[in-house]
């Protein structure tokens, strides 16, 4: 049984994500704000029919087609919005375009997004949290220090530690400490868990095969979503399976 860290990083770099639309076919009936509105540039406000939920959230990008009458919004640019209820939200400034008549559909755009990485060395020092747990906010913090020190415990030894080895399980934990108290940022726990860290040496060297599955497809996850244009994971995933440990030991003492 061994617990696993899953680093997404790499070297610093930006990417340009290439335009990708998801469409949301929702009739949609453009309503314009009253006289007073227009004269201030007030933003129009868009009103799905039959009480469809439009889905958006403000921020989004969206762009129309099949308007009747308010032509201009037919093949314009993207339009930011805000969305002001399940039903409705607001686009551009529409005081300046022909008169509504009917109809209309609107579609989510996915604009293009510039993101940076952090080098390797840099997000070992300061680390990102995908917070997986949120009964155990600190626990990623203990599990990326635990992973550092079983990674200079095999440097040094050229082997992981023995399964149940007290020993072993001691000298972890003093790699722990002197790794932490080393560390500055976001790496540095204010006060390690030492069980913890026993627990990691005492199965490091096991494996789960479950386990192994899950992260390879949530691996393979992270690639397909670079393939299909979307974000992967931004940051460090931590993933602690110090749970299976504790139902293997009841199994083994007889409890459960």
């Amino acid at each position: 049984m061994r617990a696993f860290i899953l680093l997404m990083g790499g070297p610093r770099n930006r990417t340009q994500l290439p335009w990708c639309y998801k469409r949301r076919a929702l009739p949609a009936e453009l309503q314009r704000a009253t006289k007073d509105h227009w004269e201030k540039d007030a933003a129009g406000v868009v009103t799905c029919l039959d009480e469809a939920r439009h889905g958006f959230e403000s921020g989004d990008f969206v762009i129309f087609t099949e308007v009747q009458g308010m032509t201009e919004l037919n093949g314009c640019k993207p339009i930011e919005i805000k969305t002001l209820g399940p039903y409705t939200f607001s686009i551009c400034d529409t005081t300046g375009f022909s008169d509504y008549v009917r109809g209309g559909i609107v579609s989510q755009v996915k604009m293009p997004q510039k993101v940076a990485f952090k080098s390797f060395t840099t997000s070992m020092a300061e680390p990102e949290f995908v917070v997986t747990d949120f009964a155990k906010f600190e626990r990623p913090g203990q599990v990326h220090l635990g992973f550092q020190a079983l990674h200079s415990y095999q440097r040094k030894h050229s082997r992981l530690p023995k399964p149940w080895c007290q020993a072993d399980g001691e000298e972890l934990v003093s790699l722990a400490k002197e790794l932490n108290s080393s560390q500055t940022g976001s790496a540095k726990v204010d006060e390690l868990d030492d069980e913890l860290i026993k627990k990691l040496a005492f199965v490091s060297a096991g494996d789960l095969a479950p386990i192994n599955a899950f992260i390879g497809g949530l691996a393979a996850q992270e690639v397909m979503k670079v393939r299909s244009r979307s974000l992967p994971v931004f940051s460090k995933l931590s993933f602690c399976s110090i749970w299976l440990y504790i139902v293997c030991v009841c199994v083994d003492q007889g409890f459960c």
